[in-house]
């Protein structure tokens, strides 16, 4: 039946809106969506916030460095160069997941502890092995363990779009059940842990990101404050190092800025907002709607209408992009109007001549570009026909397979190509209908450099469409497309051996070691057999190393190597994890007794001496053992890891020690680390958790109030109250007790203020702290801030503040003094006193270590170290305090021997700020000023 006019065009306008609709629901439009996308971008550019900088790896710093990778010692330098600028946070986008020389790897792993934790490494995954399937395998690649303790995670994992191009950025993503921030998270200071895609705004000028050179920050050349209090993020900005990413609007930019503009978009709220598909599929009903309510008018007005309603759309799209961060999309909208314009001029115009000349145009134009790219292609192409005729070969072809000229019948070129491909041709040319055969050939060729070619190709049969009616009756072809491959798959070969072979020696690599040592754990889990991971280490090889010279210890190393291949027991082939470390595990049944005996003999065997080069070398070897007790659950990584661990065990031991895992080392290291963890997210919380203690200190003579001593207390919301001996040596170790000693100096001087004026707070510096160089400024800022007199602040310095006696210690503590604050020597008598020492730098006071305290009156040896310390006191003018007075009998001593001042439980425990102001009223001490 036929259909009305109006019914039927109102129907093929229905139809057309909701293909559109379908169209765009799969996709399709999505290519020219993101155009119309990025114009927008372009057309609104916004600059950079400036809080971010990047310091890029550029060509100048490649040529001045001359080797790449870099030596670590040049990361550590740039580390040191930041912290000294003042910068904030300092992300690197390299990677750090392998070891380097002993030396290079200690001084990274040394700048990241003065860097106090401001330093973050990248996570991301890369291609790992093949799988069965034939598909790689997605490892991740975190930073080598060493520097783990030291350094913040952060993933710079990058998602490209099914083009190719980069529009989203993860907030964070999730590692083994831990999520880790993403680069662009952290540079922006976002808290929370979560993952998930955001859009980012590419309207957002990387030229207008402060990028400095490598080069100039080694060279000092920076202006005066550029970095301070910047986030920084260092990469590759040189195209030879290929860390670049395809973006919208700015076509190809480095790795490094394209995580600077996700952090951006984090920090000025850019982030890209798609619109839904039910308000996509509503504009485009909506302009059906106006297209069905126009049909009355003429077809210059209908036409003119829908226009019109394209640039509304378009300047909606506009204004809510570069406003609001919201993604419009309106492409389908303009597919619609123009379907729907074709169809209201189909209706008033014959249009089918005109349709069939323009494709006769094109027809022509595609048959000219194709021959064009034919010819010019890198890719060397045949065609023949179903006899063997030759209708096409271009000249790359020909070099290819070096094919003169003079042959052009088709079995003289079949009889040319390598046996592999001529076999799959004339295969295919016995075949009817539509074929697809790839390959790979390998031969030998006169024109080639090595003499051998690896070509790979593709053969495909076609049958053309014919002139007659019913069926397809067209001719059938066969092309061949090959390409020469052969110095990629020479690259791809080595590449493959090196990253799972040493180069050195020949063993494994630790990765591939895991893997290997992974699946014997699945083979031998299903019948209950135990398995030893053996880990062992050459004894004091950096001194061998150094001794005897580099070379000489490369050939200590594939000796070892070479013995363990040769061993002669039932052990797996070794690998080599670290610079002097090796692995294996047991072929067969072991006991601990088993283990023990396995890996005695492996140290027999590598100290018998070794011939290097006409000298005799000798080596002694230290085992760490680890044992498989609960398979499947315990992974690869886990057994190494352990047996890593009681080499630690095992070096205490000397040459020849052997230890096995302990698991309560595994768990004090566990807390360790939780403890640290813990503390770095303390500090950047603003020290919330952390509070001040201060504990009395009386005069001898009568027990007058004399001052407190401040006291670091830490009490977290989960693991309650952390021991100072627990958490003050981690912060030490990793440089946090730098920010926790400036914070802990300004809030005792704030306090004291509302403390009687003949009273004084004493704090405690930390050899780091002195070490870094910034006490003298802390000190003068946290006296001017709070308007304590100086002469009411006494800072705690310990002996081993005086082992390295160097004459920046010297300037700094009479710095100090020129500022009016005192200096007293804490825990005398337990450490490295010297008389050398108390009496080359200017300190005012001893305190007697509480050690002392314990066996008076009873210890004739405690009486008379505190005899001496008062003697020497008195003889270099400085006060004596005695610390630990506990009983009445010890302070009658101690008041009797002359000792000035006490500090004790006898009178009084630490307390907090209110509680010491009210025991100095308690104590009658003059009047209290009002608190600050």
């Amino acid at each position: 039946m036929k259909l009305p006019p109006n019914i039927a065009r109102i129907a093929a306008q229905a139809i057309l809106c909701l293909g559109v609709i379908w169209l765009q629901t799969l996709g399709v439009f999505d290519g020219l969506q993101h155009g119309v996308d990025a114009k927008r971008a372009e057309l609104a550019p916004r600059d950079a916030s400036g809080d971010i900088a990047f310091i890029a790896i550029d060509h100048e710093s490649l040529n001045r460095i001359g080797i790449w990778p870099w030596p670590r010692s040049v990361h550590a330098d740039l580390i040191g160069r930041l912290v000294e600028n003042d910068v904030a946070d300092i992300l690197f986008d390299i990677d750090f997941s392998s070891r380097s020389t002993a030396v290079e790897d200690r001084r990274l792993l040394s700048a990241l502890q003065e860097a106090g934790g401001s330093v973050v490494f990248p996570t991301f995954a890369q291609p790992g092995t093949a799988t069965d399937s034939g598909a790689a395998r997605l490892v991740r690649s975190l930073p080598h363990e060493m520097f783990r303790n030291d350094a913040w995670l952060a993933s710079v994992q990058v998602s490209p779009d099914a083009d190719g191009a980069v529009r989203q950025y993860a907030y964070g993503t999730s590692v083994e059940g831990e999520i880790i921030p993403s680069a662009a998270a952290i540079l922006a200071g976002i808290p929370e842990m979560k993952t998930g895609y955001f859009g980012i705004d590419f309207s957002i000028d990387p030229q207008s990101v402060p990028t400095y050179s490598v080069t100039d920050l080694l060279s000092g050349n920076l202006p005066e404050g550029a970095l301070r209090d910047k986030s920084i993020i260092v990469g590759a900005h040189a195209i030879e190092l290929r860390d670049t990413f395809a973006v919208p609007v700015h076509t190809l930019i480095s790795g490094p800025l394209l995580q600077v503009l996700a952090a951006e978009t984090l920090l000025q709220n850019r982030i890209m907002l798609p619109s839904g598909k039910w308000l996509n599929a509503a504009l485009v009903l909506l302009v059906l709607a106006v297209a069905l309510l126009t049909a009355r008018f003429g077809i210059v007005v209908r036409l003119t209408i829908l226009a019109v309603l394209s640039l509304l759309t378009e300047a909606v799209g506009v204004y809510l992009q570069t406003n609001s961060a919201i993604v419009l999309a309106t492409v389908q909208v303009h597919i619609a109007i123009v379907g729907l314009s074709l169809l209201a001029v189909a209706s008033e115009f014959n249009i089918i001549s005109l349709l069939l000349r323009i494709s006769r145009l094109e027809s022509l134009n595609t048959r000219r570009v194709l021959r064009q790219v034919f010819a010019d292609s890198a890719d060397g192409f045949l065609v023949v026909d179903c006899d063997g005729r030759i209708l096409e070969i271009n000249d790359n072809f020909r070099a290819l397979f070096d094919i003169d000229g003079e042959q052009n019948a088709a079995v003289d070129v079949i009889d040319a190509l390598p046996q592999a491909l001529a076999r799959d041709l004339r295969m295919t040319l016995g075949h009817t209908g539509d074929r697809h055969v790839t390959g790979e050939a390998e031969f030998h060729a006169a024109r080639a450099e090595t003499g051998r070619r690896v070509v790979e190709y593709t053969i495909t049969l076609s049958k053309l469409s014919g002139t007659g009616h019913g069926e397809d009756n067209g001719p059938i072809i066969a092309s061949v497309a090959a390409r020469d491959v052969s110095v990629e798959r020479a690259q791809r070969d080595k590449l493959e051996y090196l990253s799972k072979y040493d180069d050195l020696t020949g063993a494994m690599r630790r990765r591939e070691y895991v893997e290997y040592l992974d699946r014997f754990l699945e083979t031998v889990a299903e019948d209950g057999r135990k398995v030893t991971v053996v880990v062992i280490n050459i004894h004091r090889f950096k001194s061998l190393n150094s001794t005897l010279g580099r070379s000489t210890g490369d050939g200590l190393l594939k000796a070892v190597a070479d013995r363990l291949t040769k061993i002669g027991l039932p052990v797996s082939q070794a690998a080599r994890l670290d610079a002097d470390t090796f692995a294996f595990h047991n072929a067969s049944e072991l006991s601990k007794s088993g283990g023990r005996y396995i890996a005695g003999a492996v140290i027999q065997e590598l100290s018998k001496p070794y011939n290097l080069n006409g000298m005799q070398v000798s080596a002694d070897f230290y085992a760490g053992l680890s044992e498989a007790v609960d398979l499947p659950s315990q992974t690869a990584d886990d057994l190494i890891s352990n047996a890593e661990l009681a080499l630690d065990k095992a070096r205490k031991q000397g040459g020849g020690g052997i230890a096995y895992y302990d698991p309560n080392h595994a768990q004090q290291l566990q807390r360790a680390r939780l403890v640290e963890r813990e503390m770095q997210s303390a500090v950047k919380d603003g020290s919330k958790q952390f509070w001040v203690a201060y504990q009395p200190q009386v005069h001898t003579k009568d027990g007058s109030p004399a001052g407190a001593e401040a006291l670091l207390r830490w009490t977290h919301p989960e693991l309650g109250t952390i021991s100072p001996g627990e958490f003050i040596e981690i912060a030490e170790a990793n440089g946090i007790i730098v920010q926790l000693g400036r914070w802990i100096l300004n809030q005792a001087c704030r306090d004291a203020c509302a403390w009687p004026e003949d009273v004084t707070v004493s704090v405690n510096v930390s050899p780091t702290q002195l070490l870094r160089g910034g006490v003298v400024k802390d000190v003068r800022e946290a006296l001017a801030a709070s308007g304590l007199p100086p002469h009411r602040l006494e800072l705690e310095l310990t002996e081993s503040s005086f082992l390295t006696a160097t004459e920046d210690l010297l300037s700094q503590l009479e710095a100090l003094k020129a500022l009016g604050v005192s200096l007293a020597l804490d825990d005398f008598g337990t450490g490295y006193s010297s008389l050398g020492y108390i009496a080359s730098f200017p300190v005012d006071k001893i305190k007697v270590d509480q050690t002392f305290m314990r066996g008076l009156p009873q210890s004739s040896r405690d009486q008379s170290v505190i005899f001496a310390a008062q003697v020497l006191g008195e003889g270099l003018g400085m006060e004596v305090l005695c610390e630990g007075v506990e009983t009445e009998d010890q302070y009658q001593l101690v008041r009797s021997i002359g000792c000035h001042k006490i500090q004790g439980y006898l009178f009084g425990k630490p307390q907090t700020a209110a509680e010491i102001r009210s025991w100095f009223v308690e104590k009658g001490s003059s009047v209290l000023k009002t608190a600050v």
